[in-house]
């Protein structure tokens, strides 16, 4: 057949009758038969994306008039067997196949593809046969959302138990649903240590997983410069493209670990990648082979409305055709009324910034009734027990909403995706771009309110990753709840009062979703091969460089490298405190050091510990945008406040403790008429210049605290001690670490700072990803359910536990915690 294009198509009259499956009109029987004939004209055509075209008509047929035997004849040509099965299972009668040989024939032929009991796609089949076939090469595999790369994993754990295996994941979040996901495996056994702190492993360990972030991994291999690992997997493997500090970490430890051992074999994951060579990391000398997977089930519809306009009727953009058709005749008012009208069972509803999607959530739940329901009563009851009553989250939780970002505590992010994921009347979770890294969550629409990620707009490949985390497989061919209609995900994008003015919809959907478009990835980290350096990335490449050389001499090759001369320099690079520029300074700082060491002074009380941090390194921080947090250290109030919340951190507070500390702080500066203008980052609605915090002259960062009702405080309070715990643990505990290195800190301390205790079971607990006050109770309470082996690091916790606790009425999400440690 010759080829033909889509641009070829849009100039003839096929959009008269492809708009009537689109808009769902009534299509005359001679219509129908040339919407079938086309669909499988083009399904047969050369040209991938016409081929695409002719999917989305038989399956917008079928799903239009439910009648399935067209795409259970495209199924069974195509290898989409969990298709082909679904309609055998549940539309046979629809279908009517032959109830003979033939159909036996075929039955017997789709249970080739079946794997315990679910049914794999022939692409998906032929994923995991090259995987296992090609276990010893290093690969990248591009495979979209709910195609199985998490199996891959536990897979490639099954057939090594005999190895050291790393697996690399982006967040913190990531890193405890990827230990709960090996631990419920068939095939995991708890004689095989799992790794998630870098304190847990021993010289000891073998045949170990590990898993851990960029930042953990590169502690342990700078801790023991022997360890090596047989294979390393890299989870969402795309974001080594990025240009950020934890990217260029990340490039960082491939880098080390390639070194450590000529035959580690790399797995790269991603759902989506153009070019395989954009991830080969400078320094390394492995090659990696590429599988992808060009298979498409799904066809998703993006829909538009535009609620700025007069005319505010939901479009739909197909990014066939490259048009825009107007859906109906219904003029949408406002953000939460079209959302509920739009709505399906589960909903996934996108916004950029934590305060707006705070924001969105409350307006959504104020136009949504209480829900009946035990299990959404017994968990607000938990968050209240656990966090606060006037928890935000409690009253949208209430009316079957939840919400999701970086600013809330990571054990309630936790349970409330296992909330949204078991309760059938939770229908809403508003959240931003952790959905990008690999968050899974059912839902079968989703709505975007913003269409930027950070301060760029989504790219092609990230509106493609969001769009596929709605209709994930295990929902649409899930036995009692599955629909085939679940395989066009709607994607709804709505104008609204969370976008820019200027925005422009329709463009931002041709530019991001037309199909025959050459859609681009940027590669932006310096320590890729395919990067391309300017003036000011070629600075940040020497950096990371002397990072690199200061790691392992001799790793880069490069003869021009400057190595740290002084031990607080060595020190620095061992913590990766990249605020610092640490050959420049590394003199000044170890002459402080000399001087704390020759009059004999220590860092004994907590009170003495900031000033240690800011006389030793804060006023040598580079003065920019990215460290303008650890900056604020050079101010008093702010030596302060931290010193207040180590305070904290050491007798590890709860969260009620926190917050009402907060609530007598600002009603005190009220009463006392001090100045009521308080710094909350990205929380804030004012502006103020600081002349100690670069690039906050036009940003609202301070909020009048005045202003504020006692519910919104509260509210701000939650978001700020998390957002302020992740500061101390990601930003200061790393200077804490060298002071300990530079035997400066009193060890007592030093632990509980660390731990918030001197208890060591309490912190093998915690070593292994068990929260202090979770910890605490097991020791206290429930000691006989666990075995602890302090010197190996190791614990093991019996099912039991789980009943004992529910019996004991223990507060759910400790609970839950505790589960994601049981097998």
């Amino acid at each position: 057949m010759d080829k033909f294009t889509l641009r070829q198509l849009r100039n003839t009259e096929f959009n008269s009758l492809y708009q009537g499956l689109i808009n769902g009109y009534e299509i005359s029987n001679s219509n129908k038969i040339k919407l079938l004939k086309l669909g499988i004209i083009f399904m047969n055509n050369p040209d991938n994306n016409t081929r695409l075209l002719g999917y989305r008509i038989i399956l917008k047929y079928c799903n239009h008039f439910d009648e399935y035997r067209p795409l259970y004849s495209v199924a069974l040509i195509n290898g989409f067997v969990p298709i082909a099965k679904f309609i055998e299972q549940n539309h046979l009668q629809d279908v009517n196949v032959d109830n003979g040989f033939f159909k036996e024939f075929q039955s017997s032929f789709l249970e080739q593809f079946r794997d315990r009991d679910i049914y794999l796609t022939e692409e998906q089949y032929k994923l995991n046969t090259h995987f296992h076939d090609n276990s010893t090469k290093s690969m990248v595999v591009v495979a979209p959302t709910s195609y199985g790369k998490s199996e891959l994993i536990v897979s490639l754990i099954e057939h090594n138990k005999e190895s050291n295996i790393c697996i690399l994941v982006p967040t913190k979040s990531l890193l405890a649903q990827t230990k709960r996901r090996i631990l419920k495996s068939d095939s995991y056994s708890f004689e095989r240590k799992i790794v998630t702190h870098q304190d847990m492993y021993n010289e000891s360990d073998e045949n170990f997983i590990a898993v851990l972030t960029q930042e953990r991994l590169l502690r342990l291999l700078q801790k023991n410069k022997e360890l090596c690992f047989d294979y390393v997997i890299v989870d969402e493997a795309h974001i080594l493209l990025e240009d950020d500090v934890r990217s260029r970490l990340l490039a960082s430890a491939i880098i080390l670990l390639n070194a450590r051992k000529g035959n580690t074999v790399f797995k790269y994951l991603t759902p989506f990648l153009k070019n395989e060579e954009y991830l080969n990391v400078d320094y390394t000398d492995f090659d990696l082979q590429a599988y992808s997977i060009d298979e498409n089930i799904k066809s998703e519809n993006y829909y538009f409305v535009n609620l700025t306009d007069a005319d505010s009727k939901l479009k739909l953009y197909d990014q066939y055709l490259d048009y825009l058709y107007s859906i109906g005749s219904n003029n949408y008012v406002d953000e939460a009324s079209t959302i509920v009208e739009l709505s399906g069972r589960k909903n996934i509803v996108y916004l950029n910034k934590p305060s707006d999607i705070e924001h969105f959530a409350k307006r959504l739940a104020s136009e949504t009734d209480i829900i009946d329901n035990e299990r959404i009563l017994a968990a607000c009851r938990n968050i209240s027990e656990y966090v606060h009553g006037n928890y935000n989250l409690i009253y949208c939780l209430q009316r079957g909403i939840v919400y999701h970002h970086g600013s809330v505590p990571d054990n309630i992010r936790l349970y409330i995706e296992n909330l949204f994921s078991s309760i059938d009347e939770v229908k809403y979770i508003i959240t931003s771009s952790t959905l990008l890294q690999g968050v899974n969550i059912p839902a079968e629409k989703m709505f975007l309110l913003d269409y930027y990620k950070g301060r760029s707009k989504l790219s092609h490949s990230q509106l493609r990753n969001l769009s596929g985390r709605v209709s994930r497989f295990s929902e649409i061919f899930h036995p009692k709840k599955g629909s085939l209609k679940l395989l066009e995900p709607n994607i709804v994008i709505i104008k609204s009062s969370y976008m820019r003015v200027d925005a422009n919809i329709p463009k931002f959907l041709k530019d991001t979703l037309q199909v025959d478009l050459k859609h681009k990835e940027n590669v932006d980290n310096v320590l890729l091969s395919e990067v391309i350096l300017n003036e000011d990335t070629k600075v940040e490449r020497e950096r990371a460089e002397n990072f690199l050389e200061n790691q392992s001499p001799g790793i880069t090759g490069k003869q021009d490298v400057k190595y740290a001369e002084t031990e607080i320099g060595k020190i620095c690079f061992l913590n990766n405190i990249t605020e610092i520029d640490i050959l420049d300074n590394e003199f000044a700082m170890q002459k402080i050091v000399d001087y704390l060491r020759d009059k004999e002074m220590m860092v004994r009380k907590p009170e003495h510990l900031l000033k240690a941090i800011k006389a030793m390194f804060i006023r040598y921080v580079d003065k920019n945008e990215k460290t303008r947090n650890i900056t604020r250290l050079k101010n008093d109030s702010a030596l302060n406040f931290y010193n207040m919340f180590i305070g904290w951190k050491i007798k590890q507070v709860s969260y009620k403790v926190m917050i009402n500390s907060f609530m007598r702080y600002w009603e005190g500066i009220i009463e006392k008429g001090k100045d009521t203008l308080v710094y909350v980052d990205r929380w804030g609605d004012t502006i103020r210049e600081n002349p100690n915090m670069v690039g906050t002259a036009f940003r609202e960062l301070w909020t009048d605290i005045r202003l504020r009702t006692p519910v919104e405080r509260i509210n701000l309070a939650i978001v700020r001690i998390k957002e302020e715990q992740d500061f101390i643990e990601n930003n200061l505990m790393k200077f804490i670490e060298a002071i300990n290195d530079l035997e400066l800190i009193d060890e007592t301390l030093y632990h509980q700072l660390k731990y918030g205790t001197t208890n060591m079971k309490i912190v093998t607990l915690i070593k292994n990803g068990v929260g202090f006050q979770t910890a605490k109770l097991i020791v206290r309470k429930y000691f006989q359910y666990v075995t602890i082996n302090i010197e190996e690091g190791t614990i093991f916790i019996s099912d039991e536990i789980i009943e004992v606790m529910k019996q004991d009425k223990v507060n759910d999400i400790i609970i839950y915690e505790v589960s994601g440690n049981v097998k």
